[in-house]
């Protein structure tokens, strides 16, 4: 049986494409778009198990990417549909960008009904009269539900109060597709690009699009190729380029069609599934299977070279000092995944994968420098506790010195003493042995004045003992001062390469030192 326009619109050269009621689905309350959404969700994960179930007993490396490609895709369409059809309609702009059909149209009359997207909502903004709001309102509560002669009743109506509203041309196009009025449908789309003021490039791309799908339906693929490209010229996204590459296959322009299929993918590796699969590109088999190999093999072998490195940098790793095991068992948890990976390659796995293992090159450098900040504080506060009992030991020192020098001041005034009074008595004895009183009183009168130059020692001693005292003070402060600034930014370069040394993927705490420290 003949595929109708809207049919041919959003699942294009699909014919094996199952198919699932939206009236026998089980959330019968929803809009009829919203089931469309669910059994178009539903179908996708059908087609591709069966995909993947036809590679089961492939023994080729890349049926085996593919394989487990499609099974990881299937995963996700199927956690979305158990989360019910709010979670579907919720998700819409991710289903576009992971199932094989296209649902712009189905996007369009859902985002109105619901407020989901910001990009449409800018358009929705515009000022309307009350009537106008209100028949809009109407118009497309009907259109989602498959009323579509009270929906194009509405329209019309709304159209006769402003033909250059861009929201009522829009839905008014949508009817004459699903009516399967292809140039109806079409000169809707141009008076939606040519007579509403100040449209922006979102919505001048999003009218250029379905302008080319409608092409695609009618097989028309380079003019399809042709809108499509000026589309992406103003708003881009990987899964529209690939659907790009492809018109561009289908129009024979294969080289170019296959490099842009290339950028999609790369830019997003969950496309890598639906090219897989992709009806369109069936007689080009052999060109999908060499650049879907091709892309593989490139990120398992650079996945591979990772691998080896991370392996040498957790030897070096374990041979840093100061860092706690927990962290190279954690690191060597994450390098065991990778290698789990390469076991078991999905394609979108590899590319996450390798993101990864750049992050987990990162872990090295940063933990080498944690090691080193970590040698660097236990240093400064051995530092700082050195300067701080030289400093106590000086005003120590300090705190003893007056009795100190008192101390030896008073041996210094005995000494004087005892020698002025002995000097007087050896005058006298010398004086009277020689019979000579003059030469006995000279030499007493030198005992006696002995007497000054003893107190004046005295008083010298006691203040060069006391100033080399607080020099010592004075330069131990210096020290600790600097021992003090020494550690602070030691203690904050740890704390800076604490935070900086996490393991991706792993708890905080992994990337800890071992908690040995001085105290400070």
């Amino acid at each position: 049986m003949p595929k109708s326009l809207i049919q041919r619109y959003t699942t294009g050269n699909f014919s094996d494409l199952p198919t699932f009621s939206p009236e026998a689905d089980f959330f019968l309350g929803g809009p009829a778009r919203q089931r469309e959404l669910l059994a178009l969700t539903k179908a996708q994960i059908a087609l591709q198990q069966d995909a993947s179930t036809a590679l089961h007993n492939a023994v080729s490396d890349m049926a085996m990417v593919v394989r487990r490609e499609l099974e990881d895709q299937t995963a996700i369409l199927s956690h979305v549909i158990r989360d019910g059809a709010d979670r579907v309609v919720s998700a819409i702009d991710e289903l576009g960008d992971r199932l094989s059909a296209e649902i712009a149209e189905i996007r369009w009359q859902l985002v109105q009904l619901r407020a989901t997207n910001e990009q449409i909502l800018q358009v929705l903004r515009r000022p309307r009269s009350t009537q106008a709001q209100e028949l809009l309102g109407q118009g497309i509560r009907n259109l989602v539900n498959d009323k579509l002669e009270q929906a194009e009743d509405r329209f019309i109506r709304a159209l006769d109060l402003d033909n250059t509203d861009y929201q009522v041309l829009m839905n008014l196009s949508a009817i004459e597709l699903r009516k399967g009025d292809a140039r109806r449908a079409e000169a809707y789309l141009q008076d939606a690009l040519t007579l509403p003021a100040d449209l922006d490039n979102s919505a001048r791309a999003e009218t250029l699009w379905s302008l080319a799908r409608i092409r695609y339906a009618e097989t028309d693929y380079r003019s399809a190729a042709t809108l499509a490209k000026a589309s992406l010229d103003m708003a881009s996204r990987p899964r529209r380029v690939l659907q790009c590459g492809i018109y561009m296959v289908l129009a024979n322009d294969v080289s170019q069609g296959f490099s842009m299929i290339e950028d999609a993918i790369r830019n997003d590796p969950a496309l890598f599934g639906i090219v897989a699969i992709s009806p369109d590109l069936a007689s080009r088999g052999d060109r999908v299977s060499s650049l879907l190999e091709s892309l593989a093999q490139e990120s398992i072998a650079h996945l591979r070279i990772e691998h080896e490195q991370l392996l040498l940098d957790l030897s070096v790793l374990r041979a840093l000092p100061h860092i706690r095991a927990e962290a190279f068992q954690e690191f060597d948890q994450q390098v065991t995944k990778l290698s789990r990976i390469l076991g078991q390659p999905a394609y979108s796995r590899l590319r996450e994968a390798l993101t990864y293992a750049v992050d987990l090159r990162e872990v090295l450098p940063r933990f080498k420098q944690l090691s080193l900040a970590e040698q660097e504080f236990i240093s400064a506060n051995e530092q700082h506790q050195r300067a701080m009992y030289q400093l106590q030991a000086a005003e120590a020192a300090l705190a003893r010195s007056p009795y100190k020098v008192d101390h030896m001041g008073e041996h210094i005034a005995s000494f004087g003493c005892f020698s002025s009074v002995a000097s007087v008595f050896v005058a006298a004895f010398v004086g009277q042995l020689l019979n000579n009183e003059s030469l006995t009183a000279n030499l007493m009168s030198c005992g006696f004045m002995f007497s000054p130059f003893v107190v004046a020692a005295w008083v010298f001693a006691r203040q060069s003992y006391r100033t080399k005292r607080e020099e010592q003070v004075s330069q131990a402060r210096g020290h600790k001062s600097a021992a003090d600034a020494t550690l602070s930014a030691a203690t904050t370069n740890l704390e800076r390469r604490r935070r900086a040394a996490i393991i991706p993927g792993s708890p905080a705490s992994t990337s800890l030192t071992e908690p040995k420290r001085l105290s400070r």
